[in-house]
């Protein structure tokens, strides 16, 4: 649905004028347009059997595959054997063959400018032969319809233009003759090139299948941590029937006391009221009461695994303080017969997190020229002799007596931000790492953490990464693990530890304050690590972790 918006800032004593010209709507009025606009926009939206919100698949497709696209080329024309020819041009793109078929309609900007000796599209046959080339007309001004008319195509390359755009992964061709609600408009002379904002297909509720607690203390899930969005707070939300506080939902209880079943999280339009997303938890909460636990009767290992978040000490000290410690706030269990074991020894807890490391670092040959990094030039666990992961090999070399009984793992930011792998690699490297652990301790429950959500203050800092893509990436990877733990194959011996949903993002990340502007003395929030946790912070993932580790004793 193309929107017009003809004066921005909108304010309601702004006069401007919305049109919308594929609904055939037009309004002077900022109220009336703007409830009119979310009320096309939401019919675009679906709700799926299990409560996920969608976008129509009859509406729009993007079917333009950026991971196939070759840059700074386009394709031009094609010979008299009907072959593609590729002509160099900065700043262009084209696709891999789309496959096509007679009547096809497809929507895309006009990549090339409106240069006429550019085509925006050739047409092949089943063979890949050239058999049409289309190029831009006037019509095209703006809506770059077209229909595939050859009753013999098969296949269609796509010109689009990478020069005005963030990234060319938000570049579109979309099937259908519905544009996308939410578009980003990049003038080229009185050409638009259309790019899909972050939202437009992304928002999702997130939830994991189990939140542990601990019976009296505080258990909180919150919005950032379980909706996909760039801010939470610009949304209706609900669990259930009732709307939640703004920062926190799903389980708003200061003092846990009993389990609870799975309950439906919802997100609504604040303008129309109408769903966005939601999703029901399949489980719900899980609540542990410490004085149902005690002291095995034999000392039982536990080996923490980590990056920088680990390799501070400061999460594992105080997961390792209320297990075996005594006093404190709240008060250690002594347990005295649980051990950490690891050859990182800073901390008053032993433990094998490594700052910069990515799980692949950790489950591959330090000199695998296609995994990890380069940088990484041991492993602990691997030995060079069978080349593979030995979990054995790694007790006896560090005289550990007994077995590894537990193991917690915490890691996956550095294989985002240092290896750019996807959520789903990173799973794969997970399955990978566990079951050679599994192989050699078919007995060790695994604890397998989430990562921490981002702050959502400005950020006071030299190396700017956008909240959002962060958390967008934290929360993909929260739905791999949890999914790899509720799988068949893991669920007998791996939890998810929901650090995700569980980590308060807004104070519990590092920050400072500065002074607002030069005519306040009043100070206002940044943050100061996009990653790494507080002090307060660290403390919550070691009662998550915790929460989680009394349901396996």
């Amino acid at each position: 649905m193309p929107v017009y918006i003809e004066k921005a800032p909108i304010s309601n004593s702004d006069l401007i004028h919305i049109t919308d010209t594929a609904n055939n709507f037009s309004s002077d009025n900022v109220e009336g347009a703007l409830a009119e606009v979310g009320n096309k926009l939401t019919d675009t939206v679906q709700t799926d059997s299990d409560g996920n919100s969608t976008i129509k698949g009859a509406h729009y497709t993007n079917v333009f595959d950026y991971t196939q696209a070759i840059s700074d080329y386009y394709a031009s024309n094609y010979d008299a054997n009907g072959d593609v020819i590729i002509t160099s041009r900065v700043g262009s793109c084209y696709s891999e063959y789309i496959p096509v078929k007679q009547g096809d309609a497809y929507i895309a900007h006009n990549a090339l400018g409106g240069l006429t000796d550019r085509a925006m599209a050739i047409i092949f046959n089943a063979n890949k032969k050239g058999i049409r080339r289309m190029m831009p007309t006037a019509e095209w001004d703006n809506r770059c319809y077209f229909t595939i008319a050859d009753a013999n195509a098969a296949y269609m390359i796509v010109n689009l233009n990478i020069a005005f755009t963030e990234t060319i992964s938000q570049l579109m061709v979309i099937s259908g003759t519905v544009w996308p609600f939410s578009y980003i408009a990049h003038g080229i002379t009185h050409y638009d090139n259309f790019i899909l904002k972050p939202e437009a297909n992304e928002i999702e509720v997130v939830l994991p299948k189990y939140i542990y607690g601990i019976k009296g203390e505080e258990c909180r899930v919150y919005n950032r941590g379980v909706i996909k969005c760039v801010d939470p707070s610009h949304y209706y939300i609900y669990r259930d029937s009732g709307q939640t506080n703004v920062r926190y939902s799903y389980f708003p209880t200061t003092t846990a006391v009993s389990n609870q079943g799975g309950k439906k999280l919802t997100v609504k339009d604040q303008i129309t009221g109408k769903i966005i997303a939601a999703k029901t938890s399949s489980s719900g909460l899980y609540i542990t009461d410490p004085a149902t636990k005690s002291n095995p009767l034999s000392v039982k290992n536990i080996l923490v695994i980590g990056d920088s978040t680990t390799d501070s000490d400061t999460w594992v000290d105080e997961f390792g303080r209320r297990l075996t410690g005594a006093g404190g706030s709240p008060a250690g269990y002594e347990w005295t017969n649980y051990n950490f074991i690891g050859t990182n020894t800073d901390g008053t807890y032993n433990h094998e997190g490594r700052s910069g490391w990515t799980f692949e670092d950790f489950a591959y040959a330090p000199d695998d020229a296609t995994h990890g990094r380069s940088e990484v030039t041991t492993n602990p666990f691997w030995n060079s002799g069978t080349a593979s992961l030995d979990f054995a090999k790694y007790m006896t070399d560090n005289s550990f007596s007994g077995d590894i009984d537990y193991c917690v793992i915490l890691l996956g930011w550095n294989d985002g931000l240092s290896l750019a792998r996807t959520a789903t690699t990173v799973g794969e490297t997970a399955e990978l790492f566990i079951d050679a652990l599994h192989a050699d301790y078919p007995n060790c429950k695994v604890l397998l953490c989430g990562i921490n959500t981002s702050s959502p203050y400005p950020f006071n800092g030299t190396t700017l990464i956008p909240p959002y893509s962060l958390n967008k990436y934290a929360l993909e990877l929260a739905k791999v693990y949890d999914a790899l733990a509720s799988d068949a194959t893991y669920s007998t011996f791996v939890k998810y530890v929901p650090v995700t949903a569980c980590f308060d993002a807004e104070y519990g990340m590092q920050h400072s304050n500065v002074v607002a502007n030069a005519r306040t003395a009043e100070t206002i929030r940044t943050c100061t690590d996009l990653i790494h946790p507080g002090a307060s912070g660290y403390l919550q993932i070691a009662d998550i972790v915790l929460a989680t580790f009394l349901t396996l004793v």
